[in-house]
């Protein structure tokens, strides 16, 4: 029986960017509304001091690597500190690493996901639909003031971080949905001195390399655009590999200094390490707003 063997086929690429496009229509402005606040700050957000604005178009690799027994509390206690996944502070500590080593007090960094939005994907799912279905979304962070490095300011950060990514609109799906297909005047106007971050975020999860006979070779979804140009001056590609945290710096080494790299790289160390021995604090565990999505509760309350 081929019917049960080979299932019925689940929604096609090409209808799923139909779907996109559809649940856009009319809903242009409304849509907009939740990222007016995203447009203002990249407005005024500082550019990272990389490169001195030469253009990025080659890609190397720096690792950095988290042996087994710090991965394994970032994985399976740090989470429970502040009800946040593991990607989620992965992310905090780029933030805080990048901040620190360029003095920033503000900072942005595209998120990405993998975007198999199964809403969009409606009865018929995605779950047999081949396709390049990355998503991302802008987050743009006040950080704090790096010389008091306290704990309280730490715990104040991730909680922050938690209730900002909490109060995106589905998942990002619609930021840039709106500023590449949207032809509404308003919007297209809202975009139109759009400055988008520099650094791009992306956590894979825990990865399996090989299974049996197989194995599959690492992929890094860089993206070269026209001109064999990198848009990004930093991709950040995380992921759990042989039981180890593994971040991956891919930049254009002629627009970082080599200082800046190490420098980068002792920072997400030092913060990354931090934010797990925070974590893992039975002292530091606290609810925040967003766990109760149904009630308005202040971080007080909430706690």
């Amino acid at each position: 029986n081929v019917e049960s063997v080979l299932p019925g086929k689940s929604l096609s690429y090409f209808a799923w960017a139909e779907r996109l496009q559809d649940q856009l229509t009319g809903k242009e402005q409304e849509l907009l509304q939740p990222w007016k606040a995203t447009l203002a700050s990249a407005a005024i957000a500082p550019e990272l001091p990389i490169g001195n604005g030469t253009e990025s178009t080659s890609l190397g690799l720096e690792e950095c690597r988290f042996d087994a027994q710090q991965t394994a509390r970032l994985l399976s206690h740090a989470p429970d500190c502040y009800h946040q996944s593991p990607e989620e502070l992965v992310l905090a500590g780029v933030y805080l690493a990048l901040g620190q080593t360029f003095g920033s007090a503000q900072l942005g960094i595209d998120i990405e996901w993998h975007g198999r939005d199964e809403i969009i994907g409606g009865t018929e799912g995605l779950d047999r639909t081949l396709g390049w279905f990355t998503s991302v979304h802008p987050l743009f962070l006040a950080l704090p003031d790096f010389a008091q490095n306290s704990e309280q300011s730490l715990g104040n950060f991730l909680r922050y971080l938690k209730e900002e990514r909490a109060a995106v609109p589905a998942r990002g799906r619609d930021f840039y949905a709106l500023r590449y297909l949207s032809n509404h005047d308003d919007v297209r106007a809202a975009f139109r001195n759009y400055r988008a971050p520099s650094v791009l975020f992306n956590f894979s999860g825990v990865v399996q390399r090989s299974t049996g006979s197989w194995k599959t070779l690492p992929v890094a979804a860089i993206e070269m655009g026209e001109g064999n140009q990198n848009p990004y001056l930093l991709s950040v590609e995380s992921e759990i590999r042989g039981g180890e945290l593994i971040v991956g710096f891919y930049l254009d080494k002629s627009c970082w200094s080599q200082q800046q790299i190490d420098s980068l790289q002792r920072n997400l160390q030092t913060w990354l390490k931090a934010i797990v021995e925070h974590c893992t604090n039975p002292a530091n565990h606290r609810w925040t707003p967003s766990d109760f999505p149904l009630v308005a509760l202040t971080n007080e309350e909430a706690a």
